[in-house]
C-alpha cells in the first residue's frame, strides 16, 4: 500500500469496519491518516478502543499519536475529549509492553497529567 492516502480516503463508517478488523497495516494507516481530524472526540474514542487491541504494533502506534499529539489535544480539545484522552493514557500506562508503559510515564510527567 502507498503512503498517498489522504484522510478523505476513507470515510467514518469504512474507519469504523476497519478498526473492529484484524488488517493491522490498514488499521494503523486509517489511525495515522485521520489525525488531523475536526472530530476528536470520535478519534480518541477509536484510539481508546485500540488500546485494548491484541496488537502489539497497533497499540505502539497508539502510544505514538498519543506522545506526538497530546500537547494539541490537551490545548485544543473539549473536555469530553479531555477525559477519554485521560483514559487512553491510563490504559496505555497499563499495558504489557514495558516500552509503552514508559513512554506513556513520559507523556504524564511532560503534562503533568
Amino acid at each position: 500500500m502507498s503512503q498517498e492516502y489522504e484522510k478523505d480516503s476513507w470515510s467514518k463508517e469504512e474507519a469504523e469496519t476497519i478498526f473492529l478488523g484484524q488488517e493491522e497495516f490498514l488499521i494503523e494507516e486509517v489511525l495515522l491518516s485521520y489525525q488531523d481530524t475536526e472530530d476528536t472526540e470520535w478519534y480518541l474514542a477509536k484510539l481508546l478502543q485500540l488500546t485494548e487491541h491484541s496488537s502489539l504494533s497497533l497499540r505502539e502506534a497508539v502510544a505514538s499519536v498519543i506522545g506526538v499529539n497530546t500537547e494539541y489535544f490537551l490545548y485544543e480539545c473539549p473536555e469530553p475529549s479531555l477525559k477519554i484522552l485521560n483514559r487512553i493514557i491510563n490504559n496505555l500506562s497499563r499495558d504489557k509492553s514495558k516500552d509503552i508503559r514508559r513512554e506513556m510515564k513520559e507523556v504524564k510527567e511532560r503534562y503533568d497529567l
